[in-house]
């Protein structure tokens, strides 16, 4: 629909260029003198709303190419710090069970030593 809106808009910008350049009223474009002419205002309008569509075109692929690589950048920026946090929480649970093991290890040494103790005493 955009598109069908943008070719209207280009249409009716070449038509009033066309009556600017040329000085004539749409009446005298319009006039019946005039008629061997207007196929070549036609002519001259399909041509330049076909390069107006394309140019459209173009700047559109363009611009969706840009989305497209902006896109991937933020997925890839957002999976990079998925994994260093990742790492991060690996890391930190790593050391919460090693120095639970340290102290688990630390507190049966100690039971031991204690027991001992006591049954030699």
């Amino acid at each position: 629909m955009k598109n069908l809106l943008w070719i209207v808009l280009a249409g009716v910008v070449v038509l009033g260029g066309y009556v600017l350049v040329t000085g004539k009223s749409p009446t005298e474009i319009m006039g019946t003198e005039e008629a061997t002419e207007t196929p070549d205002v036609m002519e001259e309008t399909t041509e330049a709303v076909e390069d107006m569509v394309e140019e459209t075109m173009t700047t559109t692929e363009e611009v969706v190419e840009e989305a497209t690589e902006m896109a991937t950048d933020v997925v890839n920026e957002v999976v990079e710090t998925a994994e260093e946090t990742v790492d991060e929480v690996v890391t930190e649970v790593e050391d919460t069970v090693n120095e639970a093991a340290e102290d688990a290890s630390d507190a049966v040494t100690d039971a031991v030593n204690d027991l001992v103790e006591t049954v030699t005493e």
